[in-house]
């Protein structure tokens, strides 16, 4: 007899259950994380596409607005307001920006160019900054030269700086006014290149005209607001390439012989606070005046001299 298959054991198997896999958190982030970059370039282009049109429009208003000049003018200081420039040195500075400096937003190279051509004025130190601001405002700074006297030579009066740098104004011989110093008797004219331009900005040489500003300050600094300042009309250095000697001009063109100028030392002759004590002598005394009334007076040596037959 033939054996039956034994169907009920085999429905007994039962199959193998499904087991849920654990969620991968980890490719879920980067999957996310790439869909949000791709959203974020697709957001940057759009919004550039949208954009670039008026930027450009901004870019091409601003670069047709011609520049407009605005220099920082030496203050007077102190309790003044304004300028001690002249208007004309003005009006030549405001000048050289226009002609150098291009309507171009993005022109360095004429920057550059308006830079150079301001230096080259002498009025300032070192090349001046210069930049562009809002609107093509073309903002100019810089550390300013300040007139101290005027070197007298051929019949024109030349402004100098308290180093005896060429500034770039000239007098007829007085134009300049009582205000201003006069060097006078200076063995060399004003610096040039090449001998034909003048060198703005570059020391008078020679040593003479520096002797006479060292003497110049030295007076302004004891006797400013005082009748010794008030009679000084400048400095004589006619003397010094020969002895070394300055002498001081008064206001009645007389000659009142000071000596080395200040900080030099010299066998026999007086220090400088002596000489000083001796200037404030003579304006106390009877005459009132530094020259005494006369037309030379020597104050460097042992004793004062006042030359009494050129009263």
């Amino acid at each position: 007899m033939a054996r039956t298959k034994n169907k009920s054991s085999s429905r007994s198997r039962s199959k193998p259950k499904r087991t849920r896999e654990p969620i991968q958190w980890s490719r879920l982030a980067h999957r996310a994380g790439n869909f949000a970059f791709v959203a974020l370039v697709l957001a940057i282009f759009i919004g550039w596409s949208l954009g670039v049109g008026p930027l450009k429009s901004r870019v091409m208003a601003g670069q047709e607005a011609p520049a407009v000049p605005r220099i920082a003018w030496p203050a007077l200081g102190g309790p003044f307001e304004g300028t001690w420039l002249p208007a004309s040195s003005q009006r030549q500075l405001t000048q050289i920006v226009h002609a150098n400096a291009s309507d171009n937003l993005f022109d360095q190279a004429s920057l550059e160019r308006t830079r150079e051509a301001l230096h080259r004025t002498g009025w300032f130190v070192h090349p001046p900054t210069v930049r562009r601001g809002r609107d093509n405002v073309v903002e100019i700074e810089g550390e300013w030269r300040t007139p101290a006297a005027v070197v007298r030579h051929r019949e024109r009066d030349y402004m100098v700086s308290g180093r005896g740098e060429l500034l770039p104004i000239d007098y007829p011989v007085g134009g300049a006014g009582p205000a201003h110093r006069v060097v006078m008797g200076a063995e060399f004219g004003p610096p040039t290149r090449d001998g034909r331009s003048f060198a703005f900005g570059e020391e008078w040489i020679g040593g003479d005209v520096q002797a006479a500003l060292s003497l110049m300050a030295t007076l302004r600094h004891h006797f400013a607001g005082s009748r010794v300042w008030e009679q000084v009309a400048g400095v004589d250095v006619t003397e010094h390439r020969r002895n070394g000697r300055l002498s001081i001009v008064t206001d009645r063109g007389s000659r009142v012989v000071w000596g080395a100028a200040p900080g030099a030392v010299t066998p026999g002759e007086q220090t400088t606070v002596q000489k000083l004590e001796r200037l404030a002598h003579l304006a106390n005394g009877a005459t009132g005046r530094i020259d005494a009334g006369a037309r030379r007076v020597e104050i460097h040596g042992a004793l004062v001299y006042v030359d009494e037959r050129a009263r």
